[in-house]
Formats: C-alpha cells, structure tokens, sequence
C-alpha cells in the first residue's frame, strides 16, 4: 500500500462581503500571524500585557509572529507575506498596518492602512467549519468565504478588488451595495459606495502578487506508540496510525520513510509543597487517536493554598498548582524537499515554514508551544490564551503554527514538539480554589511549505 500526499490547497471562488447585521455565522478566530518573507522595514507589535488569570507569567512570542492583540506594520521600504494561521495568506505592501484582533467579537482582521492582498481559502474553512473570515477595513468589513482580493486604502476612500471569485460590498453607513465580478473593483468611503468599475492596467497586473501567497499543506502520519510513555505505568494498547483519513494497523516498511509526528504519553508533575519545599513528582495520563484522527488526552488539576514563613512570621502566597500539567511531548520526522521529490513527486513543493495545528482546549487558560533538539533547549513557538468572556470549563478552539527551521542539510528529524497547557485558575467564580480536567485535542496538524 502507497501512501498519498493530500494536493495543495485549493482556491476556491466564492466571496461575499457585508456588515455584520447581515450575517449570522460565527467569526474564525484567527490564533496567530507569521511572517514567511520579509522587505524592507517591518515593525511588530506585540498585545499589552494580559490580564488572564492563568498560572505561568506570558511567553514573549518568536521573530516575526503576531498574536492576538499586535500588529504588523511595514514602512516606506517595506513588505511582508504572512500565514494567517487556518485561513490563508496575505501581503502587505509599503505603509502597511495590520491588526490581529484580541476577541472576535466582530472580525478576523484589521487593514488599519495601506495596501493588502489576500489568498483566503474557503475549502479549508469548511473543512474546519470555524465559521467565516471577516477583515475590517476604515469603511467597510468584508465577510469572506475565499477568494483572492485586495484592498487599498487612500486618504479618503478605499479600494476593494477582485481577481477570483464573487463579491457582495455592503457600506454600513448607507447600506449601499454593490457586487463584484472578476476584474472588477468599487471605491468605498464613509457614507458612499460607486457602482462596480473595471480595474486599472496597474490594478490588473497587479494579480502577479497572488504567486507568492500560494502553499502546501502536507498531512502527518500521526501515531502514538506506547513504548514511549513515560512515568511508572504505560498503557497497554496497540500502536496506532492515522492517515488520510482513516486509521492504520500499520505503514507500509520503516515509519522513518514518512514524516510524522510520534506522539508519547501526557505527562503531569505532582508539584507539592513539603516542609515550604516544592516536591516534584509524575503521573501519566491517556492519550490515543481517536477514529476521526483525532489526538486526544486529559488530566486532572488542582490549585492549592500555600503559605511561608517571612521574618519569623506566616504570609500566605498566591495559590499554585497541587497537580500541575506540563507537556505533551510528539516526534517530529521530516525530511525536506527532496524526500517528497523522491516519494510522492511533489516538485513544487518550496522550503518547510512550519507545523500547522488545530486544537479544541476545555478548561484550559493557556497554551503554550516550543520545539527542541537533543542540543538545545526548547524555545516558544506559539502562545495562545482562551477568548475573553468564555465560561468556566468552556470549549474553545484555534489554529496556530509553530515556526520551523531545517538544518543545512535540508534535513532534521531530531525535533520534539511540546504542547504545553495551563488550566483556568486560580479561583472560580465563587472565590474558591479551582480543581478539575483539563481537555486538549488535536484536530488536525499539517506540515506548511511554500509553493514553488
């Protein structure tokens, strides 16, 4: 049996743009921005400081990533193309700002200014059924289903374009409209909307921009084997596979011919303080691949009150963890360009930018994610924290991607990849000290590269 390659993504045809009254579908909550290329002078801005309630201080994210609540912007020289995590691709020209929304109350991203081309992908919104993309503009917001499109704005009005696709522009002022075919723009101001014209000569040699935006999503072979588990007790349960959409007894020869991630057990540290020391200790708890592929594993939690002897007299201290959850620990195996060339014969296939992952979190505060090598230490890739206003225990879920570089070798299948979760706490609603199971699943997880 050959394993096969799932194609790159496909651009789908479809955009419809108006304002928020006039939809009733949720808001894809978009986890994180990464910058894959780089012109020029590019600022990032990072979120002010959270006031989340969760245990571990807020992880500084890596070079060129965008989280929740910052920006990105490009200066008189500049430009960027960037990953927006679960829903495409997008470049910013000179004198460019983007904001990445701290709650989705009403959008997926901001054009503060400037001139942005985006490449959404409705297919996989659709797959993941995480509702609709939604950029604001200064004069309008555009519900996206895919499509590639632009949006320039001037001094005093904007620009929405289309090279693919379908268009609806709904002003919210007036609550004028227009529709957009192929090769068609409308100017937008606060208050007006034109009639549908045909693009510019520069605005129609302008679809050039869409080439580098293109990318390759390669699915894992996801396993768990649980000879790797750690702690006293493993569990006994066969080796499992999942491929292509179905689970596997086996694949076929040696798993280090495919890329995948090989996952180990979830590993807890019972912290507890003895005598005003911190004791550590480790537990094991489930994990398996469930037949929709999913990746699946929960723990207990518990908070505890803690109290220490200051000057000859008792000060209690902020609660900490009694049962601390630490990390989901996987095997990344890949082996670059050339190994697909040799075994799937996808040519087009450019450098590795990152591991893509979609997560569904219950009771859970904050994500962390870091790879590391057997040299070195683990570093952040990605930090996501729950959605403002969620309730107790509440499910939420979010794309992300974790930055990736290969040795010089083109080649590195030394990378362990860690998901590192915080539950919600300290205390609930009612003051008293949380105590509960902590939920994570990863839903899907693909290697990103950039289309050749």
């Amino acid at each position: 049996m050959k394993l096969t390659l799932l194609p790159a993504l496909q651009i789908a045809t479809t955009c419809w743009l108006w304002c928020t009254a006039a939809s009733a579908q949720t808001v894809v909550a978009v986890g994180q921005l990464l910058a894959i290329e780089k012109q020029g002078e590019v600022t990032f801005q990072a979120a002010a400081a959270s006031n989340a309630a969760t245990t571990p201080a807020p992880v500084n994210p890596p070079l060129n990533t965008v989280m929740p609540g910052g920006t990105i912007s490009t200066g008189a020289d500049g430009s960027a193309t960037v990953i927006i995590s679960g829903a495409g691709t997008a470049n910013l020209e000179r004198n460019t700002e983007v904001r990445l929304p701290a709650e989705t109350g009403g959008h997926s991203l901001e054009l503060l200014k400037g001139k942005l081309f985006l490449q959404i992908n409705a297919e996989d919104l659709q797959k993941r059924q995480t509702g609709e993309f939604r950029l604001k503009t200064p004069s309008a917001l555009l519900a996206v289903k895919g499509t590639r499109f632009f949006v320039d704005c001037g001094r005093k009005s904007e620009t929405v374009g289309l090279h693919e696709g379908k268009v609806i522009v709904t002003e919210p002022v007036s609550n004028g409209t227009a529709e957009l075919l192929p090769g068609q723009a409308v100017t937008v101001s606060p208050g007006s909307i034109s009639p549908p014209g045909p693009f510019s000569a520069k605005d129609k040699n302008s679809a050039r921009a869409y080439d580098t935006l293109a990318l390759t999503r390669t699915p894992l072979v996801l396993t768990f084997d649980p000879r790797y588990a750690s702690g006293s007790s493993r569990q006994q349960v066969p080796t499992q596979y999942f491929y292509g959409g179905r689970l596997l007894a086996a694949v076929p020869g040696s798993l280090n011919d495919w890329e995948f991630l090989r996952f180990h057990n979830f590993t807890s540290a019972n912290n507890r303080y003895v005598g005003g020391k911190l004791v550590p200790g480790d537990t094991v708890a489930p994990l398996s691949i469930t037949p929709a592929g999913a990746v699946m594993m929960a723990t207990t939690y518990k908070y505890e009150p803690v109290s220490k002897r200051v000057r000859g007299k008792i000060e209690n201290t902020p609660p900490v963890f009694g049962t601390l959850p630490k990390s989901l620990y996987a095997d990344l195996h890949f082996k670059g360009r050339a190994w697909r060339s040799t075994h799937v014969r996808q040519s087009d296939v450019g450098p590795l930018l990152g591991l893509q992952l979609r997560l569904r979190l219950k009771s859970v505060g904050r994500v962390t994610f870091g790879f590391n090598t057997t040299s070195s230490s683990s570093f952040s890739g990605a930090t996501l924290e729950a959605p403002p206003g969620l309730p107790e225990a509440g499910v939420w879920e979010r794309d992300c991607i974790v930055p990736i570089t290969l040795n010089k070798s083109g080649e590195d299948s030394s990378n362990n990849l860690h998901i590192n979760v915080y539950p919600e706490g300290p205390t609930d609603a009612a003051g008293k000290l949380r105590s509960g199971t902590v939920e994570l699943t990863i839903l899907d997880c693909a290697l990103v590269s950039k289309s050749r």
